[in-house]
């Protein structure tokens, strides 16, 4: 048999078929024993050189069957018809290119592709909606070249305009940036330009994203955001506020950033967190914390409602935990395997209310700068179907610390 570019041996099955059969491929022709060979399959092989398996004969319909061909004993041809065959070939350089060419394109559309090679023209983000169906959905088909384009609908579509209400997004770019460390200078260059009022978002999702050398990709954009420099000074020489290290307890955004990581890299690290923050949920002594704590466990339920593998994981992360935290947990995962979270939004609701007729708070609650914030647009559709316990199919649902404030209204209106 004529060589195919590396060593090659027979295994399997000849078939002898007639020649012009309807539907055979005409892929690839050989020679072998003087007659056409048509090889239906060429693999790598793992045999030593030299090794070689004789195939058996096999006559087409109608025909005698030929007997099986011995290793020293070369096929019978029988005139008027083709060999088909499946090639095996041994592996060599050219399969170890191949191989790497193609794992490197593969890396180029997923996680872990540099920021050097082309960047494919993504459309246009129309509606919040359709942003929020793509981030929901990043964990199984992660796009991180898209984040610059991203960024761009969400300034165009005013998502950026109020931090309270920005945390899902400041959360999200942060994740796609720390899973992506060999595109993250990339990708933050292509997030501008931006007006100053929503470099805030970049400087923090450059904080926020956990790389080994943040302070180091931050300081590379100074120039970029001369109105943000006594921000990027604090950052960098000053107190760092990281999603380790920002209070959970300041508004909602720490809670929606912790959810955007998570949206972005599957990872349940930053819910360590606001699994901590349930011990609040029945704290009636402080109006502040109890919210906070509210919200945790509400986003908690309604997340795992639609994600199996977060409700699998709550199962287990009471293990290790105050017995607060655990009563709390189990609470959530009753909700959720029950979609009954109205309960939750019920209990919270009236542990609010006794703690503002005890006595009044020091600053306005959360609850309240929540209900004044701008909307972060998840859907009202989602956002009812959610607080009254029921799965809304085909509505792209992104459940936010924050309660979208749309949630606060909606909460407070009922």
């Amino acid at each position: 048999m004529r060589a195919l570019g590396n060593r090659h041996f027979v295994r399997g099955v000849m078939l002898v078929a007639a020649l012009g059969m309807a539907g055979a491929s005409k892929a690839d022709e050989r020679v072998y024993l003087g007659r056409p060979v048509e090889v239906l399959k060429v693999v790598p092989g793992t045999g030593s050189a030299g090794t070689a398996v004789s195939p058996e004969v096999q006559s087409p319909p109608g025909a005698t069957a030929g007997k099986a061909a011995s290793k020293s004993t070369s096929p019978k041809r029988t005139p008027g018809h083709a060999v088909k065959l499946t090639v095996e070939r041994e592996p060599g350089a050219s399969d170890k290119a191949a191989a790497e060419k193609s794992a490197r394109a593969k890396a180029a559309r997923g996680r872990g592709a540099n920021g050097n090679g082309a960047w494919p023209d993504y459309p246009e983000f129309q509606k919040a909606e359709e942003l929020l169906g793509w981030i929901n959905g990043y964990r199984e088909n992660p796009e991180p070249k898209r984040l610059p384009k991203a960024i761009e609908a969400m300034s165009r579509l005013g998502l950026l305009r109020d931090g309270d209400a920005a945390g899902l997004y400041v959360g999200f770019a942060a994740g796609v940036l720390g899973a992506n460390p060999e595109m993250a200078e990339a990708l933050v260059t292509r997030m501008f330009p931006r007006p100053p009022e929503e470099q805030g978002v970049i400087i923090k999702a450059i904080a926020y994203s956990g790389l080994a050398d943040w302070r180091g990709l931050l300081e590379k954009f100074v120039e970029r955001m001369p109105a943000r420099r006594k921000e990027i000074e604090r950052q960098l020489f000053k107190e760092a506020e990281t999603l380790e290290t920002v209070k959970l307890e300041s508004g909602p955004a720490p809670i929606d950033a912790l959810w955007g990581y998570h949206f972005a890299t599957g990872s349940h690290q930053p819910l360590e967190r606001i699994v901590g923050a349930l011990a609040w949920a029945a704290d009636k002594s402080d109006a502040e914390k109890l919210t906070i704590g509210s919200m945790a466990k509400w986003t908690l339920a309604s997340n795992a409602m639609r994600d199996k593998r977060l409700l699998d994981w709550l199962r287990e992360a009471g293990a290790g935990r105050s017995k607060e935290i655990q009563v709390q947990l189990r609470e959530v995962v009753v909700a959720a395997e029950s979609f009954e979270v109205s309960k939750l939004r019920r209990d919270a609701l009236a542990a609010i209310e006794d703690v503002k007729r005890r006595g009044p708070q020091a600053k306005p609650s959360t609850w309240t700068t929540a209900v004044g914030a701008a909307p972060t647009v998840i859907g009202l559709a989602c956002v009812a179907a959610s607080v009254a316990g029921q799965v809304a199919l085909g509505i792209p649902c992104v459940v936010s610390g924050a309660l979208s404030s749309a949630v606060a209204k909606h909460w407070g209106q009922n």
